[in-house]
């Protein structure tokens, strides 16, 4: 059971319930594809993001960025998954962000590890192949807002 095919489809699941709850604006949705903390990870950036309320500001900014940029779809696609062990998956996907049926930059690629909480898989940790600046959403959003909390 414990097969690459059943993590493959795992994480395209979760994928594709990540990329749901953004189109339906769910942020429920979305909080329960995630672990808290969940660690993300770009080539410029270490990230920890620690709490819901800094989900729900991820989140949000996500959304305005897309819509900003005039992004009709994001599209995630499982190139790989693994089981490391019965609650532990590892897994690469690939990012494309779409404008009127033209991809308007370099996809990027993901490698995740997912855990098993309470019987749901959960997104624990993002490692991305680029910048923090080809991501959907400006880090440094969240970076202000934990500075004015702590001012």
């Amino acid at each position: 059971m414990n097969d690459q095919r059943t993590a493959f489809a795992i994480y395209q699941n979760l994928l594709d319930r990540i990329d749901d709850s953004l189109a339906q604006a769910d942020f429920h949705k979305y909080l329960s594809c995630v672990c808290i903390p969940h660690a993300l990870i770009t080539t410029d950036v270490l990230f920890s993001i620690n709490t819901k309320k800094e989900f729900a500001i991820i989140f949000k900014k996500t959304r305005q960025n897309l819509k900003l940029k005039n992004i009709s779809g994001l599209t995630r696609h499982c190139l790989g998954a693994h089981f490391e062990n019965e609650n532990t998956i590892v897994a690469k996907h690939e990012t494309r962000l779409i404008t009127d049926k033209l991809i308007i930059q370099e996809s990027f690629v993901a490698v995740s590890t997912l855990i098993q909480v309470e019987g749901n898989w959960r997104a624990q940790q993002t490692q991305y192949n680029c910048s923090s600046i080809s991501l959907p959403v400006d880090l440094s959003d969240l970076e202000r807002s934990r500075l004015l909390e702590t001012s």
